[in-house]
Parts: C-alpha cells; sequence; structure tokens
C-alpha cells in the first residue's frame, strides 16, 4: 500500500480543509473516470461508475458548501464533521490503493480540541456513576 505523504494527521473536524475534500474528489474522480474510459457505454460497470459519480458528487458538493457558508460556529463545524466522515466512508474501499492518504483521509470522533476534552470528561463522570450504581447494589 502507498499513500500519499501528509503533513499531519487529521484528528479533528477543525483540522480538516476544502483542499482535504477537493483532494479526495480529485482522488475518486481519477477512478470513476478510468472505469468510464475502459468499459462500453451499456455495460454494467460504466453504468456502476457513473452511479457512483453521481451519488459521490451530491456528497463532495455539499461538503464543499459547507465550507462556502462555514462562520466558524459549532453549528457549521459540526456539519464539517459530518460531511467529512461521509467521504472518508465513500473512499474507504480505496484506502489500500496509491494515492489513497491515510493520514489525513480518516473519520473524526470530534469537532475540536474543545469538544474531545468535554467527551473524555463527560465519559468519565458517566463511567464513575456507573461504577457508584452498580458497587451500591452489591
Amino acid at each position: 500500500m502507498t499513500s500519499t505523504p501528509a503533513a499531519e494527521a487529521v484528528q479533528y473536524a477543525s483540522d480538516v480543509t476544502l483542499a482535504d475534500v477537493d483532494a479526495m474528489w480529485s482522488f475518486l474522480e481519477e477512478r470513476t473516470s478510468g472505469l468510464l474510459l475502459r468499459h462500453d457505454s451499456g455495460s454494467a460497470e460504466r453504468r456502476i461508475a457513473k452511479a457512483l459519480d453521481a451519488a459521490a458528487f451530491h456528497h463532495f458538493y455539499a461538503a464543499q458548501k459547507v465550507f462556502d457558508v462555514d462562520d466558524g460556529s459549532a453549528e457549521m463545524l459540526r456539519a464539517r464533521q459530518q460531511r467529512w466522515n461521509e467521504l472518508c466512508r465513500i473512499l474507504a474501499p480505496w484506502r489500500d490503493t496509491e494515492g489513497y492518504d491515510t493520514a489525513r483521509w480518516q473519520q473524526v470522533r470530534h469537532c475540536d480540541e474543545r469538544h474531545a476534552s468535554e467527551m473524555a470528561a463527560y465519559e468519565a463522570e458517566r463511567k464513575a456513576e456507573m461504577a457508584a450504581y452498580y458497587r451500591e447494589r452489591l
């Protein structure tokens, strides 16, 4: 497996850039256009490639639009996370191919570092509550 070198791994949605989305689109379009060129117009392979291209375009366009309207709000960061994770799922079948950026093209669990800290604190609190609950029952 060969991957494209990345500056650094994506940890949070806040790390994702429009350039990342565009790079993913270029990667996928290269693969679908190759299929379109190799197969006759009525073939199942060509139809599958066209269907994938059309469906993926919708997701990539929506992800690009998030950056167009990004006002820095938490809502926009959550939208970026959702769209990014969708794109990662679409490209996941190619993760072992040349040009796939394994460091950057991964799903993110948190919007930003603050969100990750809040979730860690919440999870620790819940774990402590559950432990106390079960200790009382013993």
